[in-house]
């Protein structure tokens, strides 16, 4: 799963449009410096990868290949066959299961997350259907979706999430 989610972003960042910021351009010093382990990052909207996923990837080296950090809010459903909406973080782990709870600044409102692990990657999805509620109406009515972790802080581009929400599919019955 951790290979086929990575391989399918590299897929969708390097085949669409985003917004490419070169951290080491002098005139994006002022973000430069909440990124200093990176040299470049890149952030594709949900109408860009066209599949129900925003994405903010990240490059230790400009000129590498390779994206070294890929975090995503991924539209899907859950076992039960309702829609949710998840966040990916770049962080691996190996057991299947419910990590911890967390709280989360998101667009300045804390909430709070169950964090799991599906095998190879963490992923977060909110606490209570509050959250779910506040989290998908972010999504909906703001241009972007931040997320304020320890140790780092991710925008998502929020820009075709209704398109994308609306026509998933889920809450089957």
């Amino acid at each position: 799963m951790k290979k086929f989610l990575f391989l399918l972003s590299l897929i969708s960042l390097n085949s669409h449009a985003a917004f490419t910021f070169d951290l080491t351009d002098p005139n994006n010093l002022k973000l430069a410096d909440a990124f200093p382990s990176y040299e470049l990052l890149r952030i594709v909207d949900f109408s860009d990868t066209q599949s129900g996923r925003s994405l903010v990837a990240f490059k230790a080296d400009k000129n590498s290949e390779n994206w070294d950090s890929i975090f995503s809010a991924d539209i899907s459903s859950t076992k039960d066959g309702k829609q949710k909406l998840y966040i990916y973080l770049a962080k691996t782990c190996n057991d299947k299961d419910i990590i911890e709870e967390t709280v989360v600044k998101t667009n300045g409102q804390n909430v709070r997350y169950h964090s799991f692990c599906n095998g190879s990657n963490i992923y977060l999805t909110p606490y209570s259907k509050a959250g779910d509620n506040f989290l998908v109406d972010q999504f909906k009515k703001k241009n972007i979706v931040k997320f304020e972790f320890s140790d780092i802080s991710l925008i998502f581009d929020a820009k075709g999430f209704t398109k994308a929400w609306n026509s998933y599919g889920g809450d089957a019955l």
